[in-house]
């Protein structure tokens, strides 16, 4: 940063009203977290899930470094009333390290044991999320990773499907105010199905206060197996979206997020349709030390999810900092 760092400008310059709020940010991002999460999802196929997840970090090496463990309860209700109840429970471990400026490491690591009804019991799934990030320049952002996962729908469940991928990913920033990325994931499916992903994604910002982005987003997709039983695999899907981002500050202590995106999408043997979605968010800042958030998202797509169903999910988390 020009001018050194924001303790050192502070004491330059006490009425620098940027460069404290810096500093506290800064501060309260090395902090150790622990954090609640409580969902409530609301799909098309009559799938009534909920789901409540609890983490937390430990922070080390003067933020570059982070662990801590993972747990995770997923009931879904494919009727919507008593009995014939999937649920899933993870536990697992999350961890990062700053190698140094150029290099960053994340994994996530869990079991995931589902519990269905009938003569299955209970089945354990090793799952995981590795990815190594690369910022080669200021301009610049490379990942790759691998990730091993379970499904969400009552088929899939019931058939205990698994899947396993290979993820890259690219972002360009041709100025401070533009961003180019472009993504693709390979996957192999546990009933011997397999899925080619990419999309490409333009995004510009207009304004700075608040930061107001708009952009464009292509995705496709394709599967080797078509319309298997449980989530969406058409022979070859394609959408084009345009999309907004906006991020704010409504008070001293009080933060926003709305993301929307609306467009086009179509597969191979069907019609055109029509597709939106959108999610917001707001951060309110109890104390110091805690914050709490409600947020909604949204989405009509049927790329969306693996089910390929409408979605909303309702979503309230309780973060605090020690």
């Amino acid at each position: 940063m020009a001018g050194g760092s924001p303790s050192k400008r502070i004491a330059a310059a006490p009425e620098d009203n940027r460069a404290a709020g810096l500093l506290a940010r800064l501060e309260r991002d090395t902090r150790h977290e622990a954090r609640f999460d409580a969902r409530r999802f609301d799909q098309s196929d009559g799938l009534d899930v909920e789901q409540f997840n609890l983490s937390a970090d430990y922070r080390f090496a003067d933020g570059r470094g982070r662990i801590g463990p993972r747990l995770a309860y997923a009931a879904f209700d494919p009727f919507g009333g008593p009995g014939d109840i999937f649920t899933v429970t993870r536990i697992g471990a999350s961890g990062s390290w700053r190698i140094s400026d150029a290099v960053d490491f994340n994994a996530t690591i869990g079991v995931d044991s589902l519990d269905g009804p009938g003569p299955g019991g209970t089945s354990d799934f090793l799952t995981y999320d590795a990815y190594a990030t690369l910022f080669p320049d200021d301009r610049w952002r490379i990942d790759a990773g691998v990730q091993r996962f379970t499904f969400d729908s009552e088929p899939t469940l019931r058939n205990r499907l698994v899947a396993d991928q290979v993820k890259a990913s690219a972002d360009f920033m041709p100025t401070e105010r533009s961003r180019i990325s472009v993504r693709a994931a390979y996957a192999d499916f546990s009933d011997g199905n397999r899925q080619r992903w990419w999309q490409a994604e333009f995004e510009q910002r207009i304004a700075l206060a608040p930061r107001l982005h708009i952009g464009l987003r292509y995705t496709g997709t394709d599967f080797r197996l078509v319309n298997q039983e449980g989530y969406f695999s058409p022979d070859e899907y394609h959408s084009l979206e345009a999309t907004v981002r906006l991020d704010g500050q409504a008070g001293p202590r009080t933060f926003y997020g709305i993301r929307a995106s609306a467009g086009g999408e179509r597969d191979v043997g069907g019609a055109d349709r029509f597709i939106v979605s959108g999610s917001a968010y707001l951060r309110h800042q109890l104390s110091p030390s805690f914050d709490v958030e409600p947020a909604y998202d949204y989405s009509s797509s049927s790329a969306a999810s693996s089910t390929g169903f409408t979605r909303d999910i309702a979503r309230i988390s309780l973060i605090m900092r020690f």
